[in-house]
């Protein structure tokens, strides 16, 4: 369950670092692209794009120079290669497999139920 979960929560952190709200992070959603954090979400897009949009990504991710525009455009890139798409998709099948494993972890329905809610809060956080 914890190990499963676990993933499904970093592919949510990798997320929110792209596409989430700086206002409810507290910080800029660009700085993890200008950092250049090696997230599955960069790999997955990478995997994905081909031509002028994977030499984009090779040259802005982890460029902290990079402006804006750019660091803009590599998130565009993502949402147009599905890699977006992709990783919350990961993230429901993720809290999907740890749930499945409740019935082995604890017999109690009102224990199951609270760890059903802890899988479904992790891929749905905003922060």
């Amino acid at each position: 369950y914890g190990m499963v979960l676990g993933i499904a929560f970093q592919l949510r952190d990798d997320y929110l670092g792209v596409f989430g709200d700086w206002k409810l992070l507290g910080k800029s959603t660009l700085d993890d692209m200008r950092e250049g954090k090696n997230t599955i979400l960069f790999h997955k897009t990478l995997q994905l794009s081909k031509g002028k949009d994977s030499a984009l990504l090779l040259k802005v991710w982890g460029n902290r120079k990079s402006g804006e525009k750019n660091l803009f455009e590599v998130r565009r890139i993502m949402e147009r290669v599905g890699a977006d798409k992709w990783s919350l998709e990961q993230m429901k099948k993720l809290s999907d497999e740890s749930k499945k494993t409740t019935g082995r972890i604890v017999a109690d329905l009102k224990l199951r139920n609270i760890l059903f809610q802890i899988a479904d809060f992790v891929i749905s956080r905003d922060k």
